[in-house]
């Protein structure tokens, strides 16, 4: 890399101090996800609210119990009863909050056994014959006489109208009678039962006998055999409701209700059911065994379905927990307080919901209300506050199986439960009357009052935080909770669909509802798709078609339109699940939305040129959406002589991909057999032996979920047909090709996964000035011009230049096995890297070969995606060729920049470093790696030492050498003369590869990086490389900024990081510790502010450096966790660097930035040495050279900055005089 600066200075050569030894760092825990989100920071809170009413006790969902009789096909048909055993369905135990999971049921558990499944057994007389069985209703009624006083029965009501017992012989397990209680007689102990719904098995009489509480397990359930297309079939669930919410029997006999409702043995259910018994040998026997003991009933089904969508949330979240029949916020069995979901709240939420027993009304107006309250730190009892910062997304989640009552409102007297506002009030008509805040299709046309929907409508409109309400103050002390700085989640756009308007947009303090319905059904249709559906129920009523229906009394079929009607009011969504895997998928989606999403840069942009010209005048920056983690290239013009930037991209890579069909598109994989590239189709695959890393996505083993779990979070609870199409390897290529028609994988709201830490990449006609005759031969070919983009979808993609398609793109060897996790529910909260690192592009001359000649390549690396660099030949930048993929046991992490350059004898070469965390099976030491570039085969590793023998790093321990520059004489060779290179020890090293200078073909520690309390200072950007003139001598000089930025623990470090400039000695003359070293002039910052512009700035002293005595200078950041993570760039006599500062501001996702300017010869600076950034990091500067405006004067030179929030920053570069044109930063003209 050529990098020269005008100012040259000369030194003598000094005494060199000794190096000072520093405590390594260890393996650095790099972030699953980019740092600036601010996930870490205002935490989502969330509650979750339960129904513990009564009715979550049955055996049966929808309602309709006449339907659902003991003796009745519907009550063991999942074709009528969601609740019921369905064989297409993998019942899986439950989650504890470890993520252990519950032992599978044994298969005994379902074996019909009245001695052990009955409770408190009493003899009874007389002793008779069981009835005989007969088709259609029971056998009337049985009278039995429970002897002894009516005293020693205990309470009557263990013989309550209702209850479930059960008559059979003492020690006999085979022969029973269960059925209900029709009445009881305690003073003469008369019991009668009503054998209508009986479950009668066996035959004979009875005797000794008993009658005990409860009733035996069953091993049967019943398949419904109808051919679809026939005139009595029916889909799944299809119930048709009359006004008051019953079932509607229609015709006989082919209605879907009287099939459902017939007894046993009678028409219509005799033709269209077939019994099942179920043994404890048989295949299904498991399945059926986890069903009977985990999912029988709903709250047992709810209980298992939340295990599962809670297990694998973390600590990014903050949760909490209340039922419905707990009318106060006071912490116990019913209520749990919102906090961050580590490991002790996920074992107190698990065993609070664990714990919920079923009883009572369903007063969820006063449930949704409190919730509301609690968020204002108003509720009744509440001794904790949930809110921490003003910009915090609070969220309610409401469960329920049925419709709301007015029973359980208010029902100790205090507090006030039911439809209340903050004041006490009843909230009102809300959705009927604020027209602006409540446009369809949230008006309620009705002006029904006090619904749910107005609750909901109400503590969304409301600000919850409010100098007006005394609660400005959080949770944290300090904290003004009352700023109205919530970011919105939705922004409207189309005001004809509702996907995405009137959204959740408010910013002040407010609650966002989803409501979850239980199997429960009301008058309007429900569809899954509701949001994007244009026709339907809800788009009728979006439409003005159609109206809420009015709400008049409790436990109507209105008030399940209501709860859909709730969530629409309180911007979240609704839910309607029927059975266990719906209950699953519908809480996941809500889980995953309630994820807090940003949209930013993590990288710096590129250009098409250094000097834009018309029609050669384009920016492109590469984005990410997390959360949905997606991603695109946006491109902008530039104006060449003004260096403004247009507001509007010119093209959007994601939408053009949009627009695309998945299987015309180019997706290319390296072969392991032809080391060629082939298509990423099944067959190819195939003939590769690739297959198996597609295969059975939910059969656990190899394919773990992106959270850890055993398998991917969508398969718990999936049906067998699904898990079959899941577990086909070519679904899942289609997938990852774009196919978004596979409900069974992750839903994707983009095809183009996110781009974070890597730059796109220009690549137009060939840059470089060699000389050879050849070379300008080749460099004048035409080419089509392309971008290149590196995402987390696991490929590196090429772009057209002039409108954004895709020409092709490269899945690395190393990500495709890891690829399946892009399809699990579960990795929206379990973000991953697989091709994150910023490719390198250069030209080399390939002597031998089939194909000798001039060749562009790309050589680019993974970042935390993996531990290998991949090298495609793109002279046809249409057409890739694989060249070759390198791996190493010590290449770590591949966080280096592959550089492209030439070694003495004229070979081509790419140099790279070991990168981080290169433990086992890596010796975690320090290498530079160089490789043929034609055909990677390794020809140099030289290893980092601090003393003879000892290397700078170890497994436990590694050095962390990532970023490198080359020292390049003049940029018509590219002969690399030298390397230098920092590591996260504070180590900084030169590296011989030529036998040029001592230690010749080896790494000299130039200097040790420390703090002023002797810490090691880490550097993990690349130097920046010049030489300084002082009288008439020449001065290798070299750059290097430090700080870390790359794991969660870095957020909060505030050790000082510094700016050096180091002079290279080209000998075995090592500094030592540059803070210990007088030969290094130190310069000291101070805060100041622009008196124009009162902006905050850095002013910088300016004492000489006599380059004669001196080794260099050093710099120290003021600000408490300054530090540089950006490459530097040098311009002119100037030294160009960004700071950034993580913020301590929960809500400043990211944090802010300072640009500095200083002398490259002294450290010093002309006028203020940094510029706040404000409110923004900086990923990445450039300098630019703009054109003349016409009017004699030159064109402006600018740095050019790509903000954390993916827009840009201008400054004019300082004034001075350069010895030619802006140069290339190794390389590649690329903003980096």
């Amino acid at each position: 890399m050529v990098l020269t600066g005008p100012n040259r200075v000369a030194l003598a050569c000094g005494v060199m101090l000794a190096a000072t030894a520093q405590s390594p760092a260890l393996a650095v825990n790099v972030a699953t996800e980019p740092l600036f989100t601010g996930s870490a920071g205002a935490k989502p809170n969330l509650m979750f609210i339960l129904d513990d009413s009564y009715s979550m006790s049955w055996e049966w969902m929808p309602e309709a119990s006449v339907i659902f009789g003991h003796r009745r096909y519907g009550r063991r048909a999942s074709q009528c009863n969601g609740v019921a055993y369905n064989p297409t369905i993998k019942y899986v135990q439950p989650y504890n909050a470890d993520g252990t999971q519950a032992p599978a049921a044994s298969t005994s558990v379902f074996v019909p056994n009245p001695l052990t499944q009955t409770t408190t057994p009493r003899a009874i007389n007389p002793v008779g014959a069981i009835p005989t069985s007969s088709p259609g209703p029971g056998p009337g009624t049985m009278v039995v006489t429970v002897p002894g006083a009516p005293g020693a029965m205990g309470s009557v009501g263990w013989y309550t109208t209702g209850t479930r017992v059960t008559v059979y012989q003492t020690g006999d397990s085979s022969r029973f009678i269960a059925g209900d209680v029709q009445s009881w007689d305690a003073g003469t102990g008369k019991l009668t039962m009503n054998l209508t719904e009986a479950t009668i098995v066996g035959t004979g009489s009875l005797n000794p006998a008993v009658v005990a509480l409860g009733e035996p397990a069953y091993d049967t359930y019943n398949v419904y055999t109808a051919t679809p297309g026939s005139s009595n079939y029916f889909d799944p669930l299809s119930f048709i409701y009359d006004a008051w919410g019953n079932p509607q029997y229609g015709d006989w006999p082919n209605s879907f209700t009287y099939q459902c409702s017939a007894y046993l043995g009678t028409e219509p259910g005799k033709s269209v059911f077939t019994t099942v018994q179920v043994k404890p040998g048989d295949t299904q026997a498991q399945n059926y065994a986890n069903w009977y003991q985990y999912y029988r009933n709903r709250m047992s089904m709810m209980k298992s379905a939340l295990s599962q969508a809670f297990v694998s949330m973390n600590d990014s979240y903050r949760v909490g927990y209340s039922t419905i029949s707990s009318d106060r916020a006071v912490e116990g069995k019913n209520f749990v307080d919102i906090r961050d979901f580590d490991v002790a709240q996920k074992k107190k939420f698990f065993n609070a919901f664990n714990g919920a027993v079923p009883m009572g009304d369903t007063p969820l107006r006063g449930a949704l209300s409190k919730a509301g309250q609690y968020y204002a730190n108003k509720a009744y009892g509440q001794t904790s506050d949930p809110v921490q910062y003003s910009c915090q997304r609070n969220y309610t989640i409401l469960s329920t199986d049925g419709y709301w009552t007015y029973g359980g409102e208010n029902q100790r007297g205090t507090p006030k439960y039911g439809p209340y506002g903050l004041d006490g009030k009843n909230v009102g008509d809300v959705d009927g009357s604020d027209p602006v805040m409540f446009p369809r299709p949230m008006t309620d046309a009705s002006k029904s009052a006090d619904t749910l929907a107005d609750i909901a409508g109400y503590y969304y409109k409301t600000d919850l935080r409010d100098s007006s309400w005394n609660n400005c103050t959080g949770a944290i002390a300090g904290v003004d909770v009352c700023k109205n700085n919530v970011p919105p989640e939705k922004v409207p756009t189309d005001p004809k669909k509702w996907g995405g308007a009137y959204g959740d947009t408010i910013v002040t303090q407010h609650m966002t509802t989803f409501t979850l319905g239980l199997g429960v059904n009301g008058r309007l249709k429900y569809n899954r798709a509701y949001e994007t559906s244009t026709t339907g129920d809800f788009a009728d009523i979006l439409s003005g078609k159609a109206s809420w229906p009015a709400i008049t009394s409790d436990n109507r079929p209105e008030q399940v339109d209501d709860l859909w009607h709730t969530a629409i009011n309180g911007r979240g969504k609704y839910f309607s699940a029927g059975d266990p895997a719906a209950l699953v998928t519908s809480l996941r989606t809500a889980l995953d939305t309630v994820k807090a999403v940003t949209t930013g840069a993590g990288a710096s942009a590129a250009t098409s040129s250094l000097q834009p010209v018309v029609g050669n005048n384009d920016i492109f920056v590469g984005q990410f959406t997390s959360g949905t983690w997606t991603g695109d290239v946006l491109s902008y013009k530039i104006d060449p002589v003004t260096g403004e930037i247009d507001a509007a991209p010119t093209w959007s890579a994601q939408a053009q991909l949009e627009a695309k069909a998945p299987s015309s598109r180019n997706i290319y994989f390296a072969s392991p057999k032809s080391k060629a590239l082939k298509p990423f189709q099944r067959g190819q695959l195939n003939s590769d032996g690739l297959l198996d890393k597609f295969s059975d996505f939910c059969a656990g083993g190899d394919k773990k979920a992106a959270s850890g779990a055993p398998s991917p979070e969508q398969c718990l609870g999936m049906s067998a047909s699904d898990q079959t199409l899941a577990n086909d390897p070519a679904n899942l290529i289609a997938y990852l090709r774009g196919d978004q028609t596979k409900p069974y994988y992750r839903s994707r709201k983009k095809i183009l996964g996110d781009i974070v830490d890597a730059s796109p990449l220009f690549i137009g006609q060939p840059p470089f000035k060699y000389p050879d005759a050849s070379y300008k031969k080749f460099a004048a070919a035409a080419r089509t011009a392309v971008v290149l983009a590196a995402a987390n979808d696991g490929m590196l993609h090429a772009f057209d230049r002039g409108n954004g398609s895709e020409l092709w793109a490269f899945i690395p060897t190393e990500v495709l096995g890891k690829l399946y996790m892009l399809a699990d529910n579960g990795y929206s909260s379990n973000h991953k890297y697989f091709v994150d690192g910023s490719p390198a592009m250069g030209d080399i001359y390939a002597s031998g070969g089939a194909k000798p000649g001039w060749k562009t390549i790309v050589v680019g690396g993974l970042n935390a995606g993996g531990r290998s660099y991949y090298a495609l030949d793109v002279t046809d930048p249409e057409n890739p060729q694989l060249l070759w993929e390198f791996t190493n046991p010590n290449l770590g992490l591949s966080f280096g920049n592959p550089i492209i350059t030439k070694q003495a004898d004229g070979r081509w070469v790419v140099a790279f470093s070991s990168g981080y965390n290169n433990v086992s099976p890596g010796d975690g030491n320090g290498h530079l790696f160089i490789v043929d570039a034609n055909d990677g085969t390794l020809l140099q590793d030289i290893q980092t030492y601090t003393a003879t023998g000892v290397g700078a790093g170890n497994p436990t321990t590694p050095s962390g050498l990532a970023r490198l520059s080359a020292w390049v004489d003049t940029e018509y060779d590219n002969h690399a003369l030298r390397f230098y290179g920092g590591d996260l020890n504070g180590n900084v090293w030169r590296f011989d590869t030529d036998g040029l200078v001592e230690p010749k073909k080896a790494a000299l520690r130039m200097a040790v990086l420390t703090s002023p309390g002797g810490a090691p200072q880490p550097v993990t950007t690349k130097p920046v490389l010049a030489e300084v003139r002082s009288a008439g001598a020449l001065y290798p000089v070299a750059y290097f900024g430090t700080g870390q930025y790359l794991g969660v623990d870095d957020l909060s470090t505030t050790a000082v990081q510094s700016l050096y400039a180091i002079r290279d000695p080209l000998a075995d003359l090592p500094h030592g510790e540059v803070r210990k070293n007088s030969r290094f002039v130190e310069q000291v910052l101070t805060d100041g502010i622009d008196p124009a512009s009162k902006v905050a700035v850095k002013l910088v002293t300016n004492k000489p450096v006599d380059w004669t005595k001196a080794d260099g200078w050093r710099i120290d950041f003021i600000t408490p966790g300054e530090r540089v993570f950006t490459n530097p760039i040098i311009l002119l006599n100037s030294i160009y660097v960004a700071t950034n500062i993580p913020s301590k501001d929960a809500c400043v996702a990211g944090g802010s930035s300072f640009l500095y300017t200083f002398d490259i010869a002294t450290g010093s600076s002309s006028g203020p040495a940094g510029i706040s950034n404000g409110n923004y990091m900086l990923m990445g500067i450039a300098a630019l050279q703009l054109q003349s405006p016409g009017d004699g004067k030159p064109g402006r030179r600018i740095i050019l900055g790509t903000r954390s929030d993916s827009t840009f920053m201008e400054q004019p570069a300082s004034p001075g005089k350069a010895p030619g044109g802006l140069k290339r930063d190794s390389w590649r003209q690329i903003i980096k």
